[in-house]
């Protein structure tokens, strides 16, 4: 991700109710001293309980100006527990 220097705050994961996705995201804020500069993160989905084959959400990326959101779509047969 590139970004500029606006502070922002720790992502965050929507998903409809009742959806068996569990995601984490380190590092949980990302701090930009320049614009354009890239950052690296990984996302780890894992299940929580037996939900359907597939299920779908986003993760948000706020700061004071700038919102991204990353839709997320994962297929429960190759999530673990």
């Amino acid at each position: 991700m590139s970004g500029r220097r606006d502070p922002g705050t720790p992502p965050t994961f929507t998903c409809p109710s009742g959806q068996w996705l569990n995601v984490m995201v380190e590092p949980e804020e990302l701090e930009f001293e320049a614009a354009m500069e890239k950052k690296t993160f990984t996302v780890t989905v894992s299940r929580e309980g037996d939900g359907g084959q597939l299920a779908e959400g986003s993760l948000h990326w706020k700061s004071e100006d700038h919102l991204v959101r990353s839709p997320i779509i994962a297929d429960a047969r190759v999530v673990t527990r």
